[in-house]
């Protein structure tokens, strides 16, 4: 299919430029969700290359484009301990997306809410402490809104972002801030658990160990202990069921 793409693209590209722009993102975007960064940073690049020159010549119609190639190059780059030049490319799409969110925020809010998250663990990784902080509660201050809008969409968003904050909260030794962060985000990732029949079981055994570690920073020991004990109880049944779950 790619290589139809490439001949075809070559041949005329006004045409089927875009199906190769859109072809090579999602397979970028398949590649980063199997946990492939390698495999996807080319494909990325290239899509971005193709969307770029798009943009260039009809802005209007693929700058929203433009900014998913920045974003999957960025989460490749991420992924790959490129930290700086990730946030440089994020920081790019978000850019972009700003601007679209403004036109039109309930199809490019989501994207740029994305966007904050990554930058978010860009700076985070990168020791900017504080600005992780910031960028992490602007993303939760977004899907938030989206979630009121549309809960079943955005809560699981929601609360994986208010995980992020209470982990960014404690590299800062913000441990109470932390500790109601990752509370509200455990209560939010056990109700998607029990509406989805368990399809949220990875997500909450991660919020039960860093909800574990907020209250032990708390000298709140029994209750850390009990939150881990419960941590491995669902690994245990993770584990039970297969290994691809």
């Amino acid at each position: 299919m790619l290589s139809v793409h490439n001949r075809l693209a070559t041949r005329d590209p006004t045409t089927f430029r875009p199906a190769l722009a859109a072809t090579l993102h999602d397979i970028a975007a398949y590649e980063n969700g199997l946990d492939n960064p390698a495999v996807a940073l080319p494909m990325a690049r290239q899509a971005l290359a193709a969307y770029t020159a798009l943009a260039n010549d009809d802005p209007g119609t693929f700058r929203p484009g433009r900014a998913a190639g920045l974003f999957q190059v960025a989460r490749c780059q991420h992924a790959l301990g490129q930290s700086a030049a990730a946030m440089r490319t994020v920081r790019r799409a978000i850019v972009i997306l700003t601007i679209l969110a403004d036109d039109s925020p309930v199809t490019f809010q989501p994207g740029l809410a994305a966007a904050l998250v990554l930058l978010s663990s860009c700076q985070a990784s990168m020791q900017q402490h504080d600005d992780a902080r910031e960028t992490a509660l602007d993303a939760v201050i977004l899907y938030t809104t989206l979630a009121h809008g549309h809960p079943d969409a955005f809560r699981p968003a929601l609360a994986d972002s208010l995980h992020q904050l209470a982990l960014r909260q404690l590299e800062l030794s913000q441990h109470a801030a932390a500790l109601k962060s990752i509370e509200e985000a455990f209560s939010l990732q056990t109700a998607i658990t029990e509406q989805r029949h368990d399809a949220g079981m990875p997500e909450t055994v991660d919020s039960l160990i860093t909800l574990s570690r907020c209250q032990n920073a708390m000298d709140r020991g029994k209750e850390a202990y009990h939150a881990l004990r419960e941590a491995v109880r669902l690994c245990r049944a993770l584990a039970e069921e297969g290994p691809e779950v």
